[in-house]
């Protein structure tokens, strides 16, 4: 990466925002999302880590369970923003008309990744903090999975991505992405279950490092092999990366200007402007719809991780409610509350990149601009009461399901007005350690 212009360009652009900024809103942004997770820890304790009181005979699958969700969440988190980074970013536009090597931009589109998402790290060795209560060895262990799990993670995703192009079009693939692809263009099929695929390699090579962990923690040599395991395979993965950039990443552009014709002569010009949940703007006041028009869509564009993160965060109360366990319910609605404040933070987000054109074109009206905001992020969040809901409904019956309904209205309610409201004033800083709080509080009703 010597020598790289984007390389370059990035340290810069970094480097200009922290004196424009100045190091006390970063170092206070970092000190209050280490502190947010730090109040989490308990919660998380309480929902996922009950077992550390209990026999040790039960700790061992206990640990596997516990770093094989954690490994799985860390993969698909991965898994979309390296598709986005490489397939959907705008940089890609400009950099496409220049003769570039491909090879170094993939390379640096990496390496950024890898050092945005290096906070994962520090908020999974916050969070599992309660695993001190058997030893340092094995929560340093823990991080360590975590470290060599998302390393696999943005191999794999980049090599598979990459892939997706050749799919696309490859006369071998074609009958199975129209087995699978239903509505969806082929070549878009192809891109859809790219992230699938990385998720069943990385959660099968993270479920063979967990229990890597294990055998370490017995004192077994075949314990640290298994550890290192994804390393070696994003290693090997890594070394294909090369040459399938060059082969594809050029040809990635093609390919989805062929989808996004494709639908342009299907749809009308207002359909091809259409994202998820835009349709709910009709039922709205028109001058509310309007702001609610541009959330939706710079959202969905922008922001698409936060809003289809909340499918996976409702899968994850789905799974919490699936149970007999007499505190299934109260797990189920700790998960929503956590998963509400957490996700409806992309509100913040929101009024930082949001276009500027857009915020000269708009009317300035603050109290309608508010009210659209808070209803898209609470639209957004609805997969994650909802699902969280449908299995306390089954297994609980009408008490439970009234239970999850109404904490997670409660939460997901104000979580949204909160980070609206603290999008101007305060941001993360207020609203981190002001969601750990709710979150607390939640987990003292509803697990008492």
């Amino acid at each position: 990466m010597t020598g790289s212009p984007l390389l370059a360009a990035w340290r810069a652009r970094t480097r200009n925002r922290l004196r424009a900024d100045g190091p006390v809103p970063t170092l206070l942004s970092w000190l209050g999302t280490i502190a947010a997770l730090a109040l989490a820890a308990p919660i998380v304790d309480e929902m996922f880590m009950g077992w550390l009181a209990g026999p040790p005979a039960a700790h061992h699958d206990a640990i596997l369970a516990l770093l094989l969700r954690s490994g799985i969440v860390i993969t698909g988190w991965v898994a979309l923003d390296t598709y986005t980074a490489l397939i959907r970013d705008g940089d890609r536009e400009i950099l496409a008309l220049w003769p570039i090597d491909p090879a170094r931009t993939v390379r640096f589109e990496l390496l950024r990744l890898a050092v945005s998402h290096l906070w994962l790290v520090v908020a999974v060795g916050v969070l599992f903090l309660p695993l001190l209560a058997l030893g340092p060895l094995l929560w340093a262990l823990a991080v360590v999975h975590t470290l060599v799990t998302g390393v696999l993670a943005l191999s794999l995703s980049a090599a598979v991505v990459l892939l997706a192009v050749d799919a696309s079009d490859s006369p071998t693939w074609r009958p199975l992405l129209d087995l699978v692809r239903g509505q969806n263009h082929p070549a878009q099929a192809a891109f859809i279950y790219a992230p699938a695929l990385v998720l069943v390699i990385g959660g099968a090579t993270s479920f063979a490092a967990a229990t890597g962990v294990t055998r370490t923690l017995e004192g077994q040599p075949l314990g640290v092999l298994l550890l290192a395991l994804p390393l070696v395979l994003a290693a090997a993965v890594a070394t294909r990366v090369p040459g399938l950039a060059r082969r594809n990443w050029f040809r990635a552009g093609h390919v989805m200007a062929e989808v996004d014709a494709r639908y342009a002569l299907i749809e009308d010009q207002e359909e091809r402007l259409g994202v998820y949940l835009d349709w709910t703007a009709r039922f709205l006041p028109p001058r509310v719809a309007v702001y609610a028009l541009r959330d939706l869509r710079h959202g969905w564009r922008q922001r698409r991780t936060w809003v289809t993160g909340a499918w996976l965060v409702g899968l994850a109360a789905l799974v919490a409610s699936w149970s007999s366990d007499p505190v299934a319910t109260g797990r189920t609605a700790l998960v929503v509350a956590a998963g509400s404040w957490w996700l409806a933070a992309v509100a913040l987000r929101l009024a930082h990149d949001e276009p500027e054109f857009l915020q000269a074109w708009l009317p300035p009206d603050v109290r309608e601009q508010a009210v659209a905001r808070v209803y898209v992020v609470g639209l957004w969040l609805a997969p994650v009461v909802g699902l969280g809901a449908l299995g306390t409904l089954f297994w609980k019956g009408v008490a439970g399901f009234a239970v999850v309904v109404g904490v997670g209205l409660v939460s997901s309610g104000v979580a949204a007005l909160a980070a609206v409201l603290l999008a101007r004033r305060g941001g993360l800083v207020v609203y981190g350690p002001l969601a750990a709080v709710a979150v607390l509080s939640t987990a003292q009703g509803v697990l008492s």
